[in-house]
């Protein structure tokens, strides 16, 4: 798997979280809600390396 294929596929993946995360609290499950966006929120940290563009470089 190349770094383009798993950075979309992580982007997806935390994105799906996060809607999830938003549906769970507005069904009134707010532990599971909270689970979800922390998911979200180690999903994107393991996004940060392929964050660094060529300005960033």
């Amino acid at each position: 798997m190349n770094d383009d294929t798993k950075e979309k596929r992580l982007r997806l993946l935390a994105k799906r979280a996060g809607d999830l995360s938003v549906a769970a609290y507005l069904g009134g499950n707010r532990d599971k809600a909270i689970y979800l966006n922390k998911v979200m929120k180690r999903i994107l940290k393991m996004l940060k390396p392929f964050d660094k563009g060529p300005a960033n470089a």
